[in-house]
């Protein structure tokens, strides 16, 4: 195997797919990228087992075929530390592959490509076709309320529901949930959980253009093409909760706050919050909300916050962290706020959204 490639256009691609490669490996290949070299083209793959990223590269010049496995890392270290623009010749001699670029080489020890793991294709797969865009407002707006390393398995990712011509992404820790709905063409109703390595990967790939992703969907695996990286990834087995059970319908009190002033007044507070807790409290009366926090050392922050407001005053407890993270996910306008009680939880919403996209946020009230 011999090929030659300019610095750029490897470090991008060695960049993502190294985020699927665990660097604490206890099968060493799993550490390494395979690469593969045909005629005018480099395919570059990492894998975890579970999620398998794969870039698709066409070469300037043309390569002597040929397929290896070396330390992700590595690789990554060495296009970081050489000078812009310039190019690297890669040669694979016996059981090395030698990196050359100017005056400096490199030997690095390899694993073979046949002991590597690989997805093969999907089977009895639904395919539907979506803009990044979308689906990457989809992800963003929902994965910081996915669990993680819950012993309820099914809450470490995200689920994802086509139907009746509505793509929605939903996830929730237990304490506060997070759901997202794009309109799209779908083949059909679909419900399937994906984990959370693999929400997190396809949001570093996804971009405001760029060609629509293609999907493919079958009972256990999901694969993804957007523009020259396929992602597959393992789905999580197991019955999502019934989200719609714990959307609060029936409010009896609803304020409107700009998003942007709500946003400030909470980073301010959060500075004297307790460390343990990170509580927050909401005292909302007559025309006026107080945001309060303090702390073990005595220290107290309070922000107010006028509003158009006239029912009775309630009080109310959050972790401000779930706050902050609902407030950076909701578009810039007001945000509508309903609630019933000092114990219930409680609904946050745009009252403006991206177009054909609606988020909906629940937080669920803290007992000190």
């Amino acid at each position: 195997m011999r090929f030659i490639i300019n610095r750029e256009a490897l470090l991008k691609p060695l960049q993502l797919i190294s985020g699927v490669v665990e660097r604490r490996q206890t099968i060493p290949i799993l550490s390494n990228i395979l690469m593969n070299c045909d005629q005018d083209h480099l395919i570059l793959l990492g894998t975890n087992i579970d999620v398998e990223l794969s870039s698709y590269i066409n070469l300037e010049k043309p390569c002597d075929s040929g397929m290896t496995t070396a330390s992700a890392r590595k690789l990554i270290d060495i296009c970081r530390s050489l000078p812009e623009g310039i190019d690297l010749e890669f040669q694979q001699q016996n059981h090395q592959l030698i990196v050359r670029s100017g005056l400096s080489r490199f030997n690095l020890a390899t694993l073979s490509a046949v002991d590597f793991p690989i997805n093969g294709k999907l089977s009895d797969e639904q395919t539907f076709s979506i803009t990044q865009k979308k689906f990457h407002k989809l992800l963003v707006g929902t994965s910081f309320a996915m669990a993680e390393q819950d012993v309820r398995y099914y809450l470490n990712g995200m689920l994802l529901e086509l139907k009746n011509e509505s793509f929605k992404s939903v996830a929730t820790d237990g304490h506060r949930l997070a759901l997202s709905t794009v309109l799209t063409q779908t083949p059909g109703d679909i419900k399937i959980i994906l984990p959370r390595k693999a929400v997190f990967e396809l949001s570093k790939l996804l971009s405001d253009g760029g060609d629509d992703c293609i999907i493919s969907i079958n009972s256990n695996k999901i694969s993804i093409k957007i523009d020259n990286y396929t992602l597959i990834s393992k789905l999580i087995s197991g019955q999502f909760p019934d989200y719609g059970r714990v959307i609060p319908n029936r409010m009896t009190k609803v304020v409107y706050l700009e998003r942007d002033l709500l946003k400030q007044s909470l980073i301010r507070a959060a500075i004297l919050t307790n460390d343990r807790h990170k509580s927050v409290q909401f005292n909302l009366e007559q025309n006026l909300l107080c945001i309060i926090t303090n702390n073990s050392e005595q220290e107290e922050a309070e922000e107010q916050i006028e509003v158009n407001y006239s029912d009775e005053p309630v009080s109310i407890v959050f972790n401000i962290q779930y706050l902050i993270d609902v407030i950076n996910s909701l578009d810039s306008g007001l945000v509508k706020i309903s609630l019933t009680d000092s114990d219930s939880s409680v609904r946050f919403e745009n009252t403006e959204t991206y177009p054909e996209l609606s988020a909906l946020y629940v937080i669920m009230p803290m007992r000190l």
